[in-house]
């Protein structure tokens, strides 16, 4: 008996897929940006993700979340790292964002 043909063409191209591929530099700017805010810091692991599953990351710190930290006792530095944070995380959603769309994916990253 041989094997069935198969008659599905792969959907899954390469991370830099077409047709906007992302410049080294900004490849290399995830990859920092995977390192600090993403699980096992891996661009791979976060884009072709398993299933309908698509990244959630916090962005913004909003005024009662700012408040409940000032109330648990965190610092104005503490609280500076804290934004800066966010809108790193932010700029990786948005290098998440563009490199599905070169992929051809239409995940995109949640935003909190």
């Amino acid at each position: 008996m041989t094997k069935p043909k198969r008659t599905t063409k792969r959907t899954t191209q390469p991370i830099t897929g077409t047709p906007e591929r992302l410049p080294l530099s900004e490849l290399r700017e995830m990859a920092t940006l995977c390192k600090r805010h993403w699980g096992s810091g891996s661009i791979r692991d976060l884009v072709t993700a398993d299933g309908h599953y698509r990244p959630t990351l916090i962005t913004k710190v909003f005024p009662p979340e700012r408040e409940r930290r000032i109330d648990q006792g965190w610092t104005q530095e503490e609280l500076a790292s804290f934004s800066a944070d966010c809108a790193e995380r932010e700029r990786l959603a948005d290098l998440y964002d563009r490199v599905q769309a070169a992929r051809g994916d239409s995940r995109r990253a949640a935003r909190s």
